[in-house]
């Protein structure tokens, strides 16, 4: 009688597994991990359409069709109002002023950094990013302490000169407003210039100066043309930025009676009862359309121009030895680097070290009494702590999205995330303030129930800065080779280990950075942050504008320095580690 065949794995020893029946086991799990990130991405995907257009349709039902029939009276009252063109006015000269100060002072900076002797390393790589760290409100509260007529700290000093106080025009003015203001942008176009000219072939440049063009020459006749779309990227990148601005123009010009749209946008929702939403909602579809119409200008001009291009892998350049002006040049970043974070912070700190403001100093009077009536405040001390928490929150679900796709990108072309990394981009061309008047539309009231929680506030923020989030994950994927994915395929490695094995160490150092800068901007935000938050749910942002509205100046000095002291803390710590790991791997 023929034995019947015994079945393989039966007849594996007890407590061992069968090669085969691992080999199943593994496919199944791998099959299902694909499965489950599938689902996470089309999620995502679903997630981040809903909270981009969403509250771009709701802006136009709630301008054009407040009650579910066409009207235009949000619109007569916007555009027919008496102070719509002063405040367009002085839209288009503040922002437009600054913008194209700021591009002129990132490309110097950049230029300096990626081309000449004058390159300080490390800090001057920083330097132009500070301003990124320094919240544009604290910035401004800061010139405030330092500039504002008879009490400011370097107002008096100036007063003793009667020709300095002829020629330099007051803080609250014009101006002064573009003055801070570009300190605040330049951070915007310069990374995109600093990347440009990083890229582009160096030969060029080598080529002129040894034929014997000069620095001068070269630059203006190679440098800046093999440039020219990242000038007007940046320069397009500014101009959206300073339209959202609200903060700065509060802090700096309103006291000179000096609106701008933004300030004028916020107002509609949060200073008047009711809130006027159809004229917030026309006013935000007004400025969205100002920055489209200027994307599609730049993409037009990016596509039919004629640009210098990166003609394969650039060599190392030399750097240009500038002689003499090396010092000039550097003169001018330690400039920057006074006016952008020593100088309003030093008057921040002491300020908040006085018992009241005044420009007389005087040490005996000096100490923290005002930082324990800040920290013992529930709201102002638990304001900080909000925005340390929701900043950590947001930015830690930015950075797990935007690594998710951008891995599933590299690893596995997949479509479903290219989407996703289009779509999250598109909030670049949308402001802050846009996005926030949408989102009370939106999501504030039925069927959602989101106002005044934290979820709304956060969501804000990711939805806001996941653009650069998005930036600065690609470049890290992008560093990972090709050759390595390929390897770790051949060798059986499923996509999900591929990605925890491979991809996220080596790519965790610029993840670490993109971190570090969402933090930065999501604990220092203003702008949402007045619109959407609440007395419970209040964030440094919106108790530093309220404090400065009520007029405690040595609050508000306290405020500014323990946000400014948060900021830099996580920041620095956050890039002392990431640098860690670069040299690790």
């Amino acid at each position: 009688m023929t034995q019947p065949l015994i079945d393989r794995e039966s007849a594996a020893p007890r407590g061992v597994v069968p090669v085969g029946s691992e080999s199943r086991d593994r496919r199944r799990a791998s099959a299902f991990s694909v499965t489950l990130q599938r689902v996470a991405v089309v999620a995502i995907v679903v997630i981040l359409c809903v909270a981009i257009f969403l509250p771009l349709l709701r802006l136009f039902t709630t301008g054009f069709a407040p009650e579910g029939l066409f009207s235009l009276d949000a619109v007569r009252d916007v555009f027919g109002a008496r102070w719509f063109p002063d405040a367009l006015r002085n839209t288009v000269i503040v922002v437009g002023c600054s913008s194209a100060a700021a591009v002129v002072i990132a490309a110097l900076l950049a230029w300096a950094n990626e081309r000449t002797d004058a390159a300080m390393g490390w800090f001057g790589q920083i330097l132009p990013l500070i301003p990124l760290v320094v919240p544009g409100m604290v910035l401004a509260t800061g010139w405030v302490m330092l500039g504002a007529p008879r009490v400011g700290l370097l107002q008096r000093q100036v007063e003793r000169y009667p020709l300095l106080d002829a020629i330099i025009p007051d803080l609250h003015s014009t101006p002064g407003l573009i003055f801070v203001m570009t300190l605040t942008l330049v951070p915007f176009p310069f990374l995109i210039l600093q990347n440009a000219l990083r890229n582009v072939d160096p030969a060029l440049e080598e080529a002129s100066i040894v034929a014997g063009a000069g620095i001068r020459r070269t630059v203006w006749r190679i440098s800046l043309p093999a440039v020219k779309h990242a000038i007007l990227g940046g320069a397009l990148l500014a101009v959206i930025v300073g339209i959202a601005e609200y903060s700065v123009p509060l802090i700096i010009g309103t006291p000179a009676r000096l609106d701008i749209l933004s300030v004028h946008t916020v107002r509609f929702v949060t200073a008047s009862y009711p809130a006027q939403l159809g004229e917030g909602s026309v006013m935000g579809l007004f400025m969205l359309f100002v920055t489209g119409s200027l994307w599609l200008i730049y993409f037009k001009v990016s596509k039919g121009g004629r640009f210098s291009q990166i003609g394969g892998k650039a060599a190392k350049a030399s750097l240009m030895k500038l002689g003499w002006a090396k010092w000039l040049v550097r003169a001018v970043m330690m400039c920057f680097f006074l006016c952008s974070a020593v100088l309003p912070l030093f008057a921040l700190v002491l300020v908040a070290l006085q018992p009241y403001w005044t420009p007389d100093i005087d040490a005996a009077s000096l100490g923290f009494s005002n930082f324990q009536q800040v920290l013992q405040s529930e709201n102002l001390g638990g304001a900080i702590v909000n925005s340390a928490i929701y900043a950590t929150i947001g930015a830690t679900i930015a950075v797990l999205v935007v690594g998710l796709l951008t891995t599933s990108v590299s690893i596995r072309r997949s479509r479903f995330a290219e989407v996703g990394l289009g779509v999250m981009k598109i909030p670049a061309a949308i402001s802050s303030v846009v996005l926030a008047i949408g989102f009370v539309m939106a999501f504030y009231g039925a069927p959602f129930h989101l106002g005044g929680t934290m979820v709304l506030l956060i969501g804000a923020y990711i939805i806001n800065y996941l653009p650069y989030a998005s930036i600065l994950a690609e470049s890290a994927v992008a560093q990972v080779r090709r050759e390595l994915l390929e390897s770790s395929s051949v060798a059986g490695a499923s996509e999900w280990r591929t990605r925890v094995k491979i991809v996220t160490p080596l790519a965790l150092p610029g993840f670490i950075a993109a971190f570090a800068l969402l933090f930065a901007m999501m604990a220092g935000e203003a702008t949402m942050s007045r619109v959407l938050a609440q007395p419970g749910t209040q964030v440094a942002g919106f108790a530093i504008l309220q404090t400065y509205e009520v007029g405690s100046f040595s609050q508000l000095a306290v405020m500014g320095t323990l946000i400014a002291a948060l900021i830099l803390s996580v920041v620095a710590s956050l890039l002392w580690v990431s640098r860690l790991l670069r040299r690790r791997w």
